[in-house]
């Protein structure tokens, strides 16, 4: 398995951009086709994003982290444990107006390929992507197991102090124990 990005024009990515907020998913989307990206989809919470990411394969995700139902964080840690039938090591690009360090770490933590503060440019999110995607270094390794993305949450300031970030028990609950 070769986990390295293989799109070399914006024109072939597909891309997942996730936004409880109607005015900047529409933003965003107006951004990535601005770029060339015209394989653009859309999840309008956390939910609808695990929803997403357990069918057709994406090359990219943009992902709030303030949100209904799930936050960005708690979708981050279901790809990268595998809870989702995404691969674990999809680029993720985390986009928030929150800039406290907590969320920031934790982010990072739970491998986060990019973190963008809203509102997003278009300079921003383009360095983002092409670096991403213009890197040679393999990625970084990952906490594919149920346990290790745990005690990264477990581990985390944000968890004590922001009751956005919940257990993530009932989301492996909800999967196999196998995977």
């Amino acid at each position: 398995m070769d986990p390295q990005p293989k799109i070399k024009r914006f024109e072939d990515m597909s891309v997942l951009v996730v936004d409880d907020q109607d005015f900047m998913r529409g933003f965003i989307r107006q951004m990535l086709q601005t770029l060339g990206c015209n394989d653009i989809r859309i999840a309008v919470d956390g939910r609808a994003a695990v929803n997403y990411l357990n069918g057709p394969e994406v090359d990219l995700i943009l992902l709030d982290i303030h949100m209904d139902y799930l936050n960005g964080l708690e979708v981050l840690a279901a790809i990268r444990a595998g809870v989702t039938q995404a691969k674990p090591y999809t680029p993720v690009i985390m986009l928030t107006g929150d800039t406290a360090e907590s969320q920031i770490l934790l982010a990072k933590r739970l491998k986060a390929n990019a973190f963008l503060v809203k509102p997003v440019s278009l300079t921003n999110l383009t360095r983002a992507i092409s670096e991403f995607f213009g890197s040679l270094r393999p990625y970084p390794p990952l906490p594919l197991n149920r346990e290790g993305i745990k005690q990264v949450i477990a581990d985390s300031a944000a968890t004590e102090n922001d009751p956005e970030t919940r257990s993530l028990d009932y989301i492996f609950d909800a999967v196999p124990s196998g995977q």
